[in-house]
């Protein structure tokens, strides 16, 4: 069933390992589902009712702002911390990424060239081949034409 809804293969492997036979909803099976790491948000948005799932979102919110209350004064912490680390880490990769880049472009540029050559190679080979073809279809497209205009035309 859960499958069948479009849930991720992590999400059912999690729940078959929990509940091989299944699980009858409970106060005690949600709790155990938010401890394992399944998605209380997706089985609200996919298995409840449009009325249930309101009801959810609305005992959730507080919850969720409580959470991004918390976790944002944090995040601006981390990345002030890790702002030096990062600025060090691109000042050091940055001659062997000019490196790759010119490596990248001048490999680049053969392989445009080459592939150039032999897309007129091909293109000349074919020529002849082409011509004969469209005129082929010309001619079928023309006596189509004609036998539909006939067929449009039928006292």
């Amino acid at each position: 069933m859960l499958q069948a809804k479009g849930a991720c293969e992590d999400q059912v492997a999690i729940f078959a390992k929990e509940w091989p036979h299944g699980v009858t909803p409970s106060m005690e099976a949600c709790q155990r589902a938010a401890v394992i790491g399944l998605s209380l948000d997706w089985f609200a948005k996919n298995m409840l009712s449009a009325t249930a799932e309101a009801a959810y979102d609305a005992a959730c919110t507080p919850a969720r702002a409580a959470y991004e209350a918390a976790c944002t004064p944090a995040r601006a912490a981390y990345e002030a911390a890790c702002a030096p680390a990062l600025a060090a880490y691109q000042a050091a990769r940055a001659p062997a990424l000019a490196a790759y880049q010119a490596a990248c472009a001048t490999a680049g540029a053969a392989y445009e060239a080459a592939c150039a050559t032999a897309w007129a190679a091909y293109a000349a080979a074919c020529a002849p081949a082409r011509a004969a073809y469209e005129a082929a279809c010309a001619t079928a497209l023309a006596a189509y034409q004609a036998a539909c205009a006939t067929a449009l035309w039928m006292p």
